[in-house]
This record gives C-alpha cells, sequence and structure tokens, in this order.
C-alpha cells in the first residue's frame, strides 16, 4: 500500500467544494462536495479539477495554496500553488518536470 500525504487542503466556498491534494499520483488532485466529502466531483461545470499534477509528490516536500481572485484573464477565483522540485531522480524528472515551482490553476 501507498501512504498518501494529504498536500492541500483547502475550502472553495464560492463552488460549494474542498480542494484535496495528496502525494500519490505525483500530486494531482481532487474536488469534494463540502456537504459530503465522499463525492468527489468529476465534471460538473465550474466543479471539475483537471487531473494533472499540482502538490508535491513527496512526504517531506514542501507545498502552499490559497484561492483569489485570478489574473485579469481569468474570471472567479483560482488556486495558487507553490512547491518544493521533487524531481531528483532521472525516473522522477519525467514527471516533475512538468509542475511549475508556481502556478496558477
Amino acid at each position: 500500500a501507498t501512504n498518501n500525504y494529504n498536500k492541500i487542503l483547502v475550502v472553495d466556498t464560492q463552488r460549494r467544494n474542498l480542494i484535496v491534494c495528496g502525494t500519490v499520483y505525483q500530486g494531482m488532485c481532487e474536488a469534494r462536495s463540502l456537504a459530503n466529502i465522499s463525492h468527489v466531483f468529476e465534471s460538473a461545470e465550474g466543479k471539475d479539477i483537471p487531473h494533472f499534477a499540482v502538490a508535491a509528490n513527496t512526504e517531506e516536500a514542501s507545498t502552499v495554496a490559497f484561492l483569489a481572485a485570478g489574473p485579469s484573464s481569468m474570471t472567479g477565483t483560482v488556486l495558487y500553488v507553490a512547491t518544493t522540485y521533487t524531481g531528483t531522480s532521472r525516473e522522477s524528472r519525467v514527471y516533475r518536470d512538468q509542475v511549475p515551482a508556481l502556478a496558477t490553476r
């Protein structure tokens, strides 16, 4: 079994969901219902979170995230993320080189 360490837990009150990102699957995120966190949003308009790596994927690495107004080209709130680079091995660089240190999602 693989341990999944939560790196991001952010409540999005505007969309009424909980954004959860852990170390498994290269730090991918899910959006869960605030009313029932067992329910994962898959494709509801405005509530799905694309499946791409966002958070650090090791227990020791740091990730910071918050919701705020997006840049002028984006509407509504966006998720800002800063993460430690964890692509120190040849195998992990394949995935982690595509994860920016600072990102807007």
